[in-house]
C-alpha cells in the first residue's frame, strides 16, 4: 500500500496545514507501535518559552510538531503517517472534534 503522505507535494500540503491548525496524526513508530498526537506547528499554540531558537534545518523525511497533549516537541516521518484528521480545540486548548481528512 502506497502512503499518501509520503510524497514532496503532499508533505509541503501537511506542513502548511499543521502551521495554521491543529491535526490529529496518526502514525506507526519505529518499534512497530501506533502512536497519536494532537499536534500542529502554529507558533500561536506553542507556548513563547518553547519556540524554536534559531533556524535549524529539518529531515525531508520527518516533520518537528508540538504536541498539544505532552506539551513538547515530538516528530513524525511521513512514510509511516496511516491517518491525519483537523482538530477544533475548546478555550483551554483541549481537542473537541475532528474532521476526516484522509484514511489511508
Amino acid at each position: 500500500m502506497t502512503n499518501t503522505w509520503d510524497n514532496f507535494t503532499n508533505r509541503e500540503y501537511l506542513r502548511q496545514l499543521l502551521a495554521h491548525s491543529t491535526m490529529r496524526i496518526v502514525f506507526t513508530k519505529r518499534d512497530g507501535t501506533e502512536r497519536t498526537l494532537i499536534c500542529t506547528r502554529d507558533m500561536n499554540l506553542v507556548p513563547e518559552e518553547n519556540h524554536p531558537k534559531g533556524v535549524k534545518r529539518e529531515a525531508p523525511d520527518s516533520l518537528p510538531v508540538w504536541s498539544i497533549l505532552d506539551e513538547g516537541w515530538r516528530s513524525f516521518r511521513f512514510d509511516a503517517v496511516k491517518d491525519v484528521e483537523t482538530v477544533q480545540l475548546d478555550e483551554n486548548n483541549k481537542p473537541v472534534s475532528g474532521t476526516m481528512i484522509v484514511n489511508i
